[in-house]
C-alpha cells in the first residue's frame, strides 16, 4: 500500500507546478499516515495473536476492550477508511480532482484505491476482529454520515469532475454501511456495491474526459457548456446508464447492490437516511446530465465548430460502451454472474444459503418517495445553471487543513521553548518518558 501511495502522489504531481505539488503533498501525508498506522495495527495484531493468518485471528473488540486491542483496531480501520475516501479522511479525493486528468481519477480513487480500502475494511470487521454491536452501529453511522456529506457537497459543485469526486466519497458510505451491518446480505451488498461503483464511476470520469477531448467545458454553470447530445450520442447514452446505475434505478446494477445494503440493516432509521442520500444522488446527476448534454448554450457559443470537427476516437468510446453494458448485465443477471462468480467466492467463510436478489418489479413507498424527491430536487438544481455568480463550496470537513493549522500552531509554540538551557531540555525528556511509562505500563 505504501508503494501505491508513492505512485499516486507522483501521478498527481505530473504537471510539476505549485498547485499539483501541494495536492500531491496533501495526498501523500493523508495516505502516508494511514500506511504508518497500518504498520502499527499489524504490530498490535501480532502481539495479540502471534500470527498474520487472517483465518486464525478472531480478536474480540468492543467499547470495553483493552488499550492495545482498540489501538490496533482503529489503526487498521483508519488506513482502510483513508484509502476508500471515507470521512474524515476524504479530502484528498476532491483536492486531487483539481489537478489530475479524468483518466487518472477513473483509475485510482474511483477504482484501485476503493478496492484496496474496502477490501481491507471487510477483512478487519469480518475476520481479523469480532466487532461488538455497539461498534457496528458506530461504523454504520459513519457510513451514513459519509453518504449524506458526500452527496450534499456533490450537489453544490458546478465542476463535473469535483461533483464526481464527492460522489466517490458518498458511494463509499454505502459500502461501509453494508459491510458494517454484519449480515450476509449486507456484506454481500457492500462488496457488490464496491464492484458496481468501480464500473459506473469509471465510466462517468471517462465521460468528463470525452467532454474535454471534444473541446467543451466541464463547468455546468457556463453559457458555453451544454448542448452536447447531438454531437456525442454514444457518450450521452452511456452516461445516462451510469447515472441511472449510481442513482439506484431499476434494472441497473446500482439498484441491486443498494437494495441489498438496505435489506442487511436491522435498524429502521438508518435505511431512511441511506435512501435520502440516493435521492440526492439522482438529483445531482439530473443536474450533471442536463448541464453537459441538454442545457441550451448561450447565443455566442464558441465551441460549435470544435464539436463538429473533433471526433472521439474508437478507443475512447469502446471502454465506455463496455462499462455501460456491464451496468446492465450486472443488474439484470446479478445473481447469475457477479454475485455467483465474484462476490460469494470471496465470502467463503460465511453461509450464503437462502440468499435472494431484490426484485426489480417491487416498488415500495420508500422507493417511490426516493424517486419523487430525487426528480424534484434535480429539476430545482437545474434552474440556476444558466446564471452567473455561483461559487464552489469549500470542503468544511477538511481534516487535513485543520491538522495543518494545529501542527503549525504547535510548531510555533514549541519553537519558543528553544531557550538553549540544557536542564530545561532534560526536564522535557524525563517528562516525556514518564508519560510513556504511564501510558504503556
Amino acid at each position: 500500500m505504501a508503494i501505491l501511495t508513492i505512485f499516486l502522489s507522483l501521478l498527481i504531481n505530473l504537471r510539476k507546478d505549485a498547485e499539483s505539488s501541494a495536492m500531491a503533498k496533501k495526498t501523500f501525508i493523508i495516505l502516508g499516515i494511514g500506511d504508518a498506522l497500518f504498520t502499527l495495527g499489524l504490530g498490535g495484531v501480532w502481539l495479540m495473536a502471534s500470527t498474520f493468518r487472517m483465518d486464525l485471528i478472531q480478536i474480540p473488540v468492543s467499547y470495553y476492550s483493552d488499550f492495545l486491542t482498540l489501538l490496533s483496531f482503529f489503526a487498521l480501520l483508519s488506513v482502510s477508511l483513508a484509502k476508500a475516501g471515507v470521512l474524515p479522511f476524504h479530502s484528498w479525493i476532491p483536492s486531487m480532482t483539481r489537478v489530475s486528468s479524468p483518466s487518472l481519477m477513473a483509475l485510482l480513487p474511483a477504482s484501485i484505491d476503493k478496492l484496496v480500502g474496502i477490501y481491507l475494511f471487510t477483512r478487519i470487521v469480518t475476520e481479523i476482529f469480532t466487532v461488538s454491536p455497539t461498534i457496528r452501529v458506530l461504523l454504520m453511522t459513519l457510513g451514513i454520515a459519509t453518504i449524506l456529506y458526500g452527496v450534499v457537497m456533490a450537489m453544490l459543485q458546478y465542476n463535473a469532475s469535483e461533483l464526481l469526486a464527492y460522489h466517490t466519497i458518498s458511494q463509499a458510505g454505502y459500502m461501509v454501511l453494508g459491510i458494517s451491518s454484519g449480515t450476509v446480505i449486507g456484506i454481500a451488498g457492500g462488496l457488490f456495491h464496491m464492484l458496481n461503483n468501480t464500473i459506473y464511476k469509471t465510466n462517468l470520469f471517462l465521460t468528463v474526459g470525452s467532454i474535454l477531448k471534444k473541446g467543451a467545458s466541464n463547468y455546468l454553470d457556463l453559457r458555453n457548456s451544454g448542448g452536447l447530445t447531438r454531437f456525442m450520442p454514444i457518450v450521452f447514452v452511456t452516461t445516462l446508464i451510469s447515472a441511472f446505475s449510481i442513482s439506484g434505478i431499476q434494472p441497473f446494477n446500482g439498484f441491486v447492490s443498494k437494495e441489498m445494503v438496505y435489506m442487511g440493516i436491522s435498524s429502521n432509521i438508518l435505511p431512511f437516511f441511506a435512501v435520502l442520500g440516493s435521492s440526492f444522488t439522482l438529483a445531482s446527476f439530473i443536474k450533471f446530465t442536463y448541464g453537459i448534454f441538454l442545457k441550451t448554450p448561450g447565443k455566442n457559443h464558441p465551441y460549435n465548430k470544435m464539436y463538429l470537427t473533433r471526433y472521439l476516437p474508437w478507443n475512447m468510446l469502446l471502454p465506455q460502451l463496455i462499462l455501460a453494458i456491464l451496468c446492465i448485465i450486472f443488474g439484470i443477471w446479478a445473481s447469475n454472474i457477479p454475485l455467483k462468480y465474484l462476490i460469494f467466492p470471496s465470502m467463503s467463510h460465511l453461509s450464503t444459503e437462502g440468499f435472494t436478489v431484490p426484485s426489480f418489479f417491487k416498488l415500495s413507498i420508500l422507493k417511490a418517495g426516493e424517486l419523487i424527491i430525487g426528480v424534484l430536487t434535480g429539476f430545482y438544481l437545474c434552474l440556476p445553471l444558466s446564471k452567473k455568480g455561483f461559487t464552489l463550496k469549500k470542503d468544511t470537513l477538511d481534516t487535513y487543513e485543520y491538522g495543518k493549522t494545529f501542527t503549525l500552531y504547535l510548531g510555533r509554540n514549541f519553537a519558543r521553548l528553544q531557550n538553549g538551557s540544557l536542564p530545561f531540555y532534560l526536564q522535557l525528556v524525563f517528562l516525556t518518558l514518564l508519560i510513556l511509562l504511564l501510558v504503556f505500563k
